[in-house]
């Protein structure tokens, strides 16, 4: 079995970033392999973020297409439009609702394609741009 290869920087597509919501604190996991923003139920809650059922329903699958059996493997449940601070810089993203792990929250591609970050995967600095 062939190890991945572990050089600083070389075979990653995710990171973690400190984001805050009214001066609360929450580790996000930045992932290129998400397509949707999401956060945990358990945040949810512990932040009193406001939450609401979904209009339009998708199914939760695994990369290799696989059905998730969580909630029928759909989800039900999103944020509204939530105003983070990430980097000093304040950003409106929506989070869908599922338990996620160790992972507060995940930000996926739709957050990266919006948000355009600029990565030094050498140093690991992160810089939101202006949008």
């Amino acid at each position: 079995m062939v190890e991945p290869q572990t050089l600083k920087g070389v075979s990653r597509r995710h990171f973690n970033l400190q984001a805050k919501w009214h001066n609360q604190k929450f580790e996000t996991l930045v992932d290129s392999g998400a397509i949707r923003n999401h956060m945990s139920p358990a945040a949810i809650k512990r932040m009193g973020l406001p939450y609401r059922q979904k209009e339009n329903l998708y199914p939760l699958v695994t990369i290799s297409g696989d059905l998730i059996l969580y909630e029928n493997g759909m989800i039900h449940l999103k944020t509204g439009l939530v105003e983070i601070k990430i980097k000093g810089q304040k950003v409106v993203v929506l989070f869908n609702i599922l338990p996620l792990g160790k992972d507060k929250a995940v930000l996926g591609m739709l957050f990266l394609q919006e948000f355009n970050l600029r990565i030094d995967w050498i140093t690991e600095e992160v810089e939101i741009q202006d949008t």
